[in-house]
């Protein structure tokens, strides 16, 4: 039976994800499920190289960025982690967004944060006795060396940095010092830039005056 837990990680589920104890986990597996364009769930499977919690109420992954499942991301956000080990089951339900398409260092990796909303955590009920799960998914890869393992490092050490995607890219002036204007010197201010911002040949107009509310609606109620 599932019972929903806070949307924050417990301490069982955060030790496993929080990239401390890396070696324990270099074989198992995190099912990722998304959602496709049909509307059905589309499953995938990640490495402990390839997602990481860096608090409790978040999680990082670093899917390819060509994959279904990073286009299933992109066009709903909608994630669910499904984290299946020895005596326990977790369901992680979250908003996904990605940071970016790829991450520097890293061809063809793309970086998604997860936003936690819902935890589910499944026991046994009382008629099931004492039935526990005794294994999560496993894998072997033989070309996982030491190379592998500590390119794996770096990626999560990358998921962990915070990145905010800027939107807008914009050159401006900000005065160090301000002058304060009021009355008539203030109305004619207001007038002097009201006409340049009209001039076809200013673009931008930059200035040092500071002018109170009250004096700008004095302004505007005189013309």
């Amino acid at each position: 039976m599932s019972v929903r837990l806070k949307p924050v990680l417990p301490d069982d589920l955060f030790g496993l994800m929080n990239g401390e104890h890396l070696d324990r986990h270099l074989h198992k597996v995190v099912l990722l499920i998304t959602v496709d364009e049909g509307g059905w769930p589309y499953a995938a499977m990640l490495s402990y190289l390839e997602v990481i919690a860096p608090d409790r109420s978040t999680l990082r992954l670093a899917p390819w960025n060509n994959s279904t499942t990073t286009a299933n991301l992109r066009r709903n956000g909608k994630v669910s982690l499904l984290v299946v080990e020895e005596g326990i089951a977790y369901y992680i339900q979250g908003k996904a967004t990605e940071l970016c398409r790829e991450m520097e260092g890293f061809p063809g990796m793309a970086k998604i944060h997860v936003e936690i909303e819902s935890i589910w955590q499944d026991n046994a009920l009382d008629y099931e006795g004492s039935a526990r799960i005794t294994t999560g998914i496993r894998f072997e890869n033989p070309k996982m060396d030491a190379a592998w393992i500590e390119r794996g490092r770096r990626v999560l050490a990358a998921l962990r940095q915070a990145r905010i995607e800027p939107t807008l890219h914009e050159v401006t002036m900000i005065p160090q010092n301000q002058v304060k204007l009021e009355g008539k010197q203030a109305q004619a201010m207001l007038r002097m830039a009201e006409a340049l911002e009209e001039h076809e040949d200013v673009q931008n107009l930059y200035a040092n005056f500071d002018i109170e509310e009250k004096e700008m609606e004095a302004a505007l109620a005189s013309n």
